[in-house]
């Protein structure tokens, strides 16, 4: 599956216990408790006419904000940036 294919089907997940919201805004997927997302923005992918299976990510990261312990006010703790990730499916999916 391409990343667009996977994306597309995590939106058609049924199961109630798919995505959890904690008080953090942070989101488990699954039963997995160590699986962890966050909300980005301009997400898409680029495909590559090198061979089917090499695509890139990208996304942007958004400003992350945190409560100041000296002055209990809401800071930012780090700032919105561009992330991206290239993949070839054939290696991540086919591994042991």
């Amino acid at each position: 599956m391409t990343f667009t294919d996977k994306i597309g089907f995590s939106f058609f997940r049924q199961e109630p216990y798919w995505l959890h919201e904690d008080f953090n805004g942070r989101i488990s997927c699954g039963r997995n408790p160590e699986l962890w997302a966050r909300l980005v923005k301009d997400l898409y992918v680029e495909s590559h006419e090198d061979a089917l299976d090499h695509q890139t990510l990208h996304w942007t990261e958004l400003a992350r904000t945190e409560i100041d312990p000296k002055t209990s006010r809401v800071v930012e703790a780090s700032p919105e940036y561009q992330c991206s990730e290239e993949v070839r499916f054939e290696k991540v999916w086919n591994e042991p």
